[in-house]
């Protein structure tokens, strides 16, 4: 992505930062300034790209070099609802002049 689209993150209780750098139908990969453990579930929210309380299971994660947003995330996307996965598509449409991957869970 050329721009940083950044996110709130609710992970057991606590708001941490993060910015997408990937997403997909089925999940998203998150740059994220705090550790999780995989298997958690978390929710994920950016206000200015249109996603509110998208819950997902953290499905891998990294630890990058960097100085901050150290940490790279792979969520799968659990039980949204129809307005989310609206939100969602409409986000991912908009994409289209940018550089995005689809996530790939295994």
């Amino acid at each position: 992505m050329k721009k940083k689209i950044y996110l709130d993150i609710v992970y057991q209780g606590k708001k941490i930062k993060g910015y997408i750098l990937d997403i997909s139908k089925t999940g998203i990969g998150i740059a994220s300034s705090g550790s999780m453990k995989k298997g958690a579930l978390l929710k994920v929210t950016s206000k200015s790209a249109g996603l509110v309380n998208l819950k997902g299971k953290v499905a891998n994660i990294t630890e990058m070099k960097r100085k901050s947003y150290i940490y790279k995330i792979g969520v799968k996307f659990l039980s949204l609802t129809g307005v989310q996965k609206n939100a969602l598509n409409k986000f991912i449409s908009g994409l289209d002049k940018r550089k995005f991957f689809r996530l790939e869970f295994v």
